[in-house]
């Protein structure tokens, strides 16, 4: 059994890090379907699940626990990304 638990924005020491988590988690919050911030207990108890008996007939899954934005997209025009260093395709 392989399962993968995606999680959205998460404000953890990790991602400070990436040095733009705060307006990953502003977008994540104005985007999402469920605006609200994401905590590691949600992405935890999804762990558990797929982790438990509750998931033994569940393979292959890709779960997505990220407030439903992975349903939207990501608007990589968005204002939140404007001054981030984003290397752009070279169309030569």
């Amino acid at each position: 059994m392989i399962e993968c638990n995606v999680s959205g924005p998460l404000r953890s020491r990790a991602a400070k890090a990436i040095g733009f988590i705060d307006m990953m988690i502003d977008y994540s919050l104005e985007n999402a379907p469920l605006q609200k911030e994401l905590s590691a207990e949600e992405v935890g108890n999804v762990a558990a699940f797929l982790a438990s008996p509750l998931a033994s007939a569940i393979t292959g899954a890709v779960v997505y626990v990220d407030n439903g934005l992975n349903a939207m997209g990501v608007g990589v025009d968005s204002p939140v990304f404007r001054d981030l260093d984003i290397p752009k395709a070279n169309k030569s």
